[in-house]
């Protein structure tokens, strides 16, 4: 799903269009001078999309990067260095990984000394993807 059909998606669901959320967000002090304030997380939007609106994680994030500026589609790339060794274990992770981010491009190079995960996509929340392989039992770190 791209960032607009997230956009469409989340007014059909809550009739609201993504600037009425940046007013409500504004009003819950999410946001000081049209910008989110510096102590506003991820996690705080998500929550509070989750809570008031039943927003699924992806959709939530979608308002999120609607809040932080974001109105075109642009691609963003992460990489991972991670712990995982084998194909089968990597497997696992993506299938779970692609349930939390069924748009994204995720893929292992297993060969690379840092056993990476790579993530393209047009919303990525590096907290998901850490919390994801620790529950796992797997080590993630994004590499700079």
């Amino acid at each position: 799903m791209s960032f607009l059909a997230y956009l469409n998606n989340i007014q059909t669901r809550t009739a609201k269009k993504p600037e009425d959320f940046k007013g409500l967000a504004i009003q819950k002090g999410l946001m000081i001078n049209e910008e989110l304030s510096p102590k506003t997380k991820a996690g705080d939007i998500v929550k509070w999309l989750k809570e008031d609106f039943d927003l699924g994680h992806g959709h939530a994030m979608a308002i999120y990067a609607y809040l932080k500026g974001k109105r075109e589609q642009t691609m963003i790339v992460e990489v991972f260095k991670t712990d995982i060794n084998c194909q089968e274990a990597a497997n696992e992770v993506l299938t779970t990984l692609i349930e939390y981010f069924p748009t994204a491009q995720i893929n292992f190079d297993l060969e690379d000394r840092d056993k990476i995960l790579r993530i393209k996509s047009l919303i990525i929340c590096i907290a998901t993807f850490k919390r994801v392989l620790n529950q796992k039992g797997y080590y993630c770190e994004v590499l700079d």
